[in-house]
């Protein structure tokens, strides 16, 4: 039962004049949202005291500490980035119909904004220039007459030696559209090119560029154009200098701002007094911002470069071991076993890796008998290796370059035409729709003159991939190689180019940084980090850098004996510089401090002092992780609960009856159940949502919400009995389910829920609560047994031994066909799991390799051992949506070909196992794939569900499909689709009456999984009544796998819709290489200790209880089978039951009481009924208690009441 009381929904329109010091953004791969938290606190630097209202009744001083985090941490996310840019950080891609004005007032530009007219400007070359001013009366100057690209108006300045200098100007053309560039022409010495604009006719562009002197010499600044017949118009020139220690000092203060938050925090008591002195330490464990370093093969056999490496970095580029020509040197002779033992060393040290590369576009780096391929062999080997290599390591990474260098080189292209690229962009994230494809290419940032790979070719070409047919949903990436040259890089041109490509709203990373040896390269590489670093849009730094015992030779990071290099100095400096330093502070009079802290994943948090009865255990920070929460932010955790609720924030703000003064005016029911009003003992009104079947079965009310406002949210919760989270909700129209905030609820007192949502889309959405049950209530129960003797009378004293022989609930394993040959392999799986799913032995590629010769041999034999050993199994598959996993001669058939295979695959597995399984998973993966779609129609999957349920009508049908529990960011297979897709398929004719459940694969990355969406995404799925199985569940070797396979698996189980869990794992010997459960010799991982804690967690431990003067006896049991034993040592009574301790089959509908002999079941006050079914009893008759008549007495009572005795 939920109880709610106190509404408030509050609407806070988002404009600038909002933002405040403690505004923070979340950046995705397509948009930057700000999120704007003051109108919904008070005040960004300390919760009011008002806000913790003192608890009624006595309490003890010292009784709760409550630290309450507000501004954001942004934590756990490598897209989040505060909403500050300076003027030398704005680089306008749009083009605006008046120029702004000279950045820094021009600087050493004499007349910036020809207000003068052209004092200080002068004609270069042919050509003639002119003063104009435009409707509004802003004033600028065109050349014109130009008949070199260089005519254009000019200035001479003075540059010094090692000064920075910043360059902006907006242009505008007369026609068209045009590169226009900056040139320095410095005397004796070549053109320099500052930086380049796309310009356009009708509006002005910001040019932005710069220079780096390394010499003292007066230049020329011209603006060159390729096509003479346009006019080059100028408006609002700047030229600033900067000495490297001023660029170094707006460094740090970029880094203050893009890459730390300052937080105040308050310490109080639980009454919301303030702890003053309060000594607190704080210290970061893992940083946000992922700063890694190539690696190479070396790595494998040497301890030191492993050890050298693991100690440093979380984040790795494969330098060569990943390409083309390391993994198929010949033709169809594939090897992968060097980057797959680099996989595993990187993914055992918490190592992510970007994949490098899947195609490279330059023709001298193909494997040598890929160079001379006709365009149809190179076609069919370029496509066979996209499928390989995306295929092998799907899920595992964090990145792909996908075509290497492709704006330098077009190898593909001239053989497989211009859209080469975009197509095999398509490819690999149809492969690997999670991970974010790049585009990776050198000379962008590092030399201003290479107009090939320059931001404006760089946009072409990325918007050439992305509107490629089907490319729209790609998580896209720039990919900066950054390989430096001799001499002081141009940070200048740097800054400006990574202005521009920020403005397409992408990441951008650093991914092969080095600089070449040279006497100063240290100082060049550290300002090189250092500039991309500061940079808003910078979201990762691979540096192509090591050992010398690795073969680094351009930039050497520690020496043969891996001491440092001056570089290497450079690093560990920067690794130690960006990061939070572990710290100890005191709160002042208020109970507040305030610290600076680098964005990390986790803060360690401790509290100490003199108190005498108060005890801080460590406390992990996470604050304002709006991106996990699909843009909601949670900004504070209520531990307070009061006697009575407080008044609604805003009086209710845009809800409808708030307090229910109007008794349920405006409040339906959402999903089954019901709701009433209530009324406390002082007369406060409140509403009740009871006779709940679902976790979101609730209360609920529509409002209108209008993109990009944010929403505060407030209630006042409590529930019946216990304490669970509470979870408020929004739905929107398109069945999106987004988590507001929660609570912990207890019984008799009320907690306060908060919370909000900044709104993606206008319209109605739906506000409701869910309640997660722990998993005590979810899958144990409370039984009452009363011993008596036949004629009622009660036997007191009686001991009650119960033991359970089988769970109630399915968690399984896996299993291939290994374990036919393995003894070991075999009482290893039968001593744990009596559920499985055969990996791939019942697949059609399995069962019938070659067309019309069927073989289920193998099949055949694992069923037969799974029947001996009591162990039931789920069908996996009928067919596979996937064109990749048919069979090698289905693949080509004509549709009425596929038709009349495809029926009689159904036909013969499905009959061949009809009645034998507990499951089929009828079309596989059919939300990520469509090969009997678009073969056979939309329809296809629908009518295969249709004819398995015909031909196996008492068995359930799955669906079931991966990344919808697993990744939040999923779209094919998303739990709303997912529903849909359930719609679809039940509203087929002739299918009504179909046991149909929901399969979720649960393949979980080697990263820490976000549980909070998996909860929402089973939620969602839960609101549909249908069973929930976890299939294949597996996580990716990482350090944390043991402690990540745990979570999930506990997630899942604690769930009330999810009713089996199969996880595909096992023993090494089995070749389960993801999660391997045991090593060659059966000896547990970590992970194997992990399972096989659960299973005797989850499983009632034998007990023994003593009925009370009243016969009664009492235990909370698992869901299961159960031997029970009941004794009596005065009576020398003895009785041996088998029952089930399972849930009633009818709602409200318990299952009738028998007065079994000398055993009653009676219902325990506030708990479910319990259906005990009697299995099978007997007396110990050497005693003379076993008559035939009570035997003949229990059956009569069965059938009296029409239910057979057996």
């Amino acid at each position: 039962m939920l109880v709610l009381f106190l509404y408030s929904f509050f609407e806070n329109g988002l404009g600038s004049s909002s933002v405040a010091y403690c505004s923070c953004s979340a950046f995705d791969s397509h948009s930057l949202s700000v999120f704007i938290l003051e109108k919904i606190w008070a005040s960004c630097i300390c919760f009011s005291d008002s806000f913790l209202a003192p608890v009624s009744g006595e309490m003890k001083i010292l009784a709760e500490a409550l630290i309450l985090v507000f501004l954001c941490i942004f934590l756990g996310s490598e897209h989040r980035i505060c909403h500050a840019f300076s003027s030398n950080y704005n680089a306008r891609t749009k083009c605006l119909i008046e120029p702004e004005a000279a950045q820094d007032g021009g600087g050493t530009i004499d007349n910036p904004d020809f207000t003068h007219g052209m004092d200080g400007w002068t004609v270069y070359g042919q050509g003639a220039m002119k003063e104009d001013i435009s409707r509004n009366g802003n004033r600028f100057t065109v050349a014109y007459n130009r008949t070199q690209s260089l005519d254009s108006i000019s200035q001479k300045v003075q540059l010094r030696r090692g000064l920075i200098y910043s360059f902006s100007a907006w242009i505008q053309i007369n026609k068209g559209s045009e590169r226009v560039a900056v040139v320095f022409k410095i005397p004796r010495t070549e053109l320099i090119i500052g930086g380049r604009v796309l310009a356009r006719k009708g509006c002005w562009s910001l040019l932005k560029g710069g220079i780096f002197a390394n010499f003292t010499s007066h230049a020329g600044i011209l603006f060159e154009s390729k096509n003479t017949a346009t006019e080059i118009w100028v408006d609002s020139v700047s030229l600033q200098s900067f000495t490297l220690e001023q660029w170094r000092a707006q460094q740090e203060k970029k880094i203050d701002k893009e890459r730390k938050s300052k937080v105040r925090f308050k310490v109080t008591y639980g009454n919301g007094t303030a702890m003053d002195s309060a000594a607190v330490s704080l210290e970061q464990t893992r940083s946000e911002f992922p700063f890694g370093c190539g690696m190479n093969f070396h790595i494998i056999d040497s301890k030191d470069y492993q050890n050298w490496f693991a100690s440093r970095f979380k984040y790795t580029t494969f330098t060569n071991q990943m390409k083309w020509y390391s993994n198929e040197p010949k033709q169809g002779q594939e090897n992968y076993t060097v980057a797959d033992t680099m996989v595993k060393f990187a993914q055992q040290n918490g190592i992510s890796i970007r994949g490098h590369n899947i195609l490279w576009d330059d023709p001298k780096y193909q494997p040598e008998w890929v160079k001379n391929l006709t365009s149809d062999e190179l076609r069919k080997a370029a496509e066979k290796r996209v499928d390989s290599v995306v295929s092998r390591y799907s899920g595992e990474l964090i990145a792909w370059d996908v075509i290497n260098e492709n704006l330098h080189f077009s190898f593909f292209e001239d053989k497989l035409g211009k859209e080469a690229s975009s197509k095999y962009f398509k490819r690999a994230y149809e492969l690997d729709p999670g991970t974010t494809m790049f585009l990776n290419e050198f000379s962008t940032i590092e030399y201003s003159n290479d107009e090939d790979v320059d931001p404006i070719s760089y946009m072409k070409k990325l918007d050439e991939i992305l509107s490629y047919p089907g490319n729209q949903g790609i998580l896209a990436g720039i990919g900066l190689e950054g390989h430096f040259g001799v001499g002081q890089p141009n940070l200048a041109y740097m800054r400006s180019v990574l202005d521009i490509l920020s403005s397409t709203g992408l990441p951008i990373w650093l991914t092969e940084v080095d600089v070449v040896k040279e006497p100063n390269q240290a100082e060049y590489l550290e300002q090189i980090l250092r500039e991309v670093y500061c940079h808003h849009a910078v979201q990762g730094i691979i540096m192509f850098a090591g050992p010398a015992t690795a073969g680094f030779n351009a930039t050497t990071l520690v020496d043969k004996d891996f001491k440092n290099t001056a570089s290497g100095d450079v690093v560990d400096k920067l690794i130690d510089e960006w990061r939070t330093k572990p710290t100890e502070t005191k709160s002042d009079g208020e109970g507040c401090f305030e610290m600076s802290l680098f964005h990390g994943y986790h803060l360690n948090l401790k509290l100490s002092g003199a108190f005498p009865v108060f005890v801080w255990s460590e406390w992990q920070a996470k604050c304002c992780k709006s991106t996990e929460n699909n843009g909601i932010a949670i900004f504070q955790r209520h531990m307070i609960c009061l006697a009575r609720p407080q008044k609604d924030n805003y009086e209710g703000g845009i809800l409808v009856n708030p307090d229910f003064r109007r008794g349920i005016e405006g409040w339906t029911v959402f999903g089954n159940g019901a709701m009433r009003e209530g009324v406390s003992k002082e007369g406060n009104m409140f509403i009740v949502a009871y006779n709940r079947s679902q976790p979101s079965d609730s209360i609920s009310q529509k409002v209108q919400i209008q993109q990009t406002n944010l929403y505060s949210f407030s209630a006042w919760v409590q529930i019946s009995e216990g304490s669970e989270t509470v979870d408020a909700m929004f739905k929107t129209t398109h069945g999106e389910w987004i988590r507001g905030g929660s609570v912990i609820a207890k019984n008799g007192c009320w907690s306060l829920l908060k919370g909000g949502m900044a709104a993606h889309l206008s319209g109605p959405v739906e506000i409701f609560f869910v309640r997660h049950a722990g998993v005590l209530e979810v899958r144990k129960s409370k039984v009452r047994f009363q011993v008596a003797y036949a004629n009622g009378t009660a036997l007191s004293g009686a001991a009650v031994s119960i033991k359970q022989t089988r769970s109630g609930f399915p968690f399984g394993c896996g299993m291939n066909h290994n374990i036919l040959t393995s003894n070991a392999y075999q009482k290893w799986f039968a001593s744990r799991f009596k559920h499985t799913t055969f990996t791939n032995e019942m697949k059609w590629y399995s069962t019938e390799n070659e067309r019309g010769h069927e073989n289920y041999t193998i099949a055949d034999a694992m069923l037969s051992f799974a029947k001996k050993n009591g162990i039931a199994v789920r069908g996996h598959n009928i067919l596979w949506d996937n064109p990749k996993m048919q069979p090698q001669w289905v693949k080509n058939l004509s549709p009425r070909e596929l038709r009349i295979a495809a029926t009689r695959r159904t036909d013969s597995v499905v009959r061949r196992y009809s009645g034998k399984l507990i499951a089929w998973d009828v079309m596989n993966e059919n939300m990520h794939f469509s090969f009997y779609e678009d073969k056979l129609g939309r329809t296809a999957s629908s009518e295969y569900y249709l004819r398995a349920y015909q031909l196996d009508p008492r068995t359930k049908m799955f669906l079931n499909e991966y990344n919808t529990i697993e990744y939040s960011k999923e779209i094919l297979a998303s739990p709303v689709n997912y529903v849909k897709k359930i719609k679809e398929i039940l509203s087929y004719p002739g299918i009504k009456g179909i046991l149909l459940g929901i399969g979720v694969q649960g393949h979980f990355s080697s990263g820490p999984p976000n549980l909070v969406y998996m909860r929402s995404a089973l939620d969602i799925l839960g609101s549909t009544g249908l069973p929930i199985w976890l299939t294949e569940v597996d996580v990716q070797k990482g350090p944390n796998q043991a402690q990540y396979l745990e979570s999930i698996l506990r997630e899942g189980y604690s769930h009330p819709a999810v009713q089996g869990i199969i996880i595909f794992a096992g023993p090494e010997v089995a070749g389960f290489s993801a999660t391997t459960l045991t090593d060659k010799d059966f000896k547990n991982t970590p992970s194997g200790n992990v399972v096989d804690k659960l299973i005797a967690e989850w499983k009632t431990r034998t007990l023994k209880v003593i009925a009370d003067g009243k016969g009664f006896a009492e235990a909370s049991l698992f869901k299961g089978d159960y031997n029970l034993i009941v004794e009596h040592p005065a009576t020398n009574l003895l009785t041996r039951l088998r029952f089930k301790d399972a849930p009633p089959k009818k709602k409200n509908s318990p299952f009738p009481l028998y007065p079994l002999w000398n055993l009653k079941v009676a219902k325990h006050e506030d708990s479910t009924w319990i259906i005990l079914w009697v299995k099978m009893w007997r007396l110990d008759e050497a005693k003379g208690h076993c008559r035939e008549e009570n035997k003949k007495l229990v059956r009569k009572k069965f059938e009296d009441r029409g239910h057979s005795f057996e």
